[in-house]
C-alpha cells in the first residue's frame, strides 16, 4: 500500500510536469505567433507609409508652379491654406503676408506644407530680370 501511494504521487508529479510543459509550449507558441503578427503588421505599415510618401511627392510635382488662391491668411510664421484651380487644398507658408482671396504661386514643398509667393512678387521679379 505504501508502494502504491508513492507510485500515485510520482505519477501525479509526472502528470503535473507534463501539464506544465504543455502550458509552457502553448505560451511559447502563442508568443511566437504574436511576434509574427506584429512583424507582418509593421511590414504592411512601412509599405503603406512609403506608398503614401510617393503619392505625396507626385502630388507635389503636379502642384509646383501652379497658381492657387489663398483661403486662410498665410505669413512668415503663420500657416495658411490655399485652393488650387484643380480643387486641391493644402497648408502653406509665405515669406510675406498673403490674405484670403489673393492669388499666389506654389514655389516649394516641405513636410506637408507648401511655400507660396504672391503673384505680384513673381511679376516684379520677372520684370527686374528683363532689364
Amino acid at each position: 500500500m505504501v508502494w502504491e501511494a508513492r507510485f500515485l504521487l510520482q505519477g501525479g508529479q509526472e502528470n503535473s510536469t507534463s501539464d506544465l510543459s504543455q502550458i509552457v509550449t502553448i505560451l511559447v507558441n502563442t508568443l511566437i505567433l504574436l511576434f509574427l503578427a506584429v512583424a507582418v503588421t509593421a511590414a504592411i505599415s512601412y509599405y503603406l507609409r512609403r506608398l503614401s510618401k510617393v503619392t505625396l511627392l507626385e502630388s507635389f510635382h503636379e502642384l509646383l508652379g501652379e497658381k492657387v488662391i489663398v483661403t486662410k491668411t498665410a505669413g512668415p510664421e503663420t500657416t495658411g491654406e490655399f485652393r488650387s484651380d484643380s480643387g486641391e487644398e493644402g497648408q502653406c507658408l509665405a515669406s510675406e503676408w498673403i490674405y484670403p482671396g489673393m492669388p499666389a504661386r506654389i514655389t516649394n514643398y516641405r513636410d506637408g506644407i507648401y511655400k507660396i509667393r504672391p503673384l505680384h512678387v513673381d511679376y516684379r521679379d520677372l520684370s527686374s530680370k528683363n532689364k
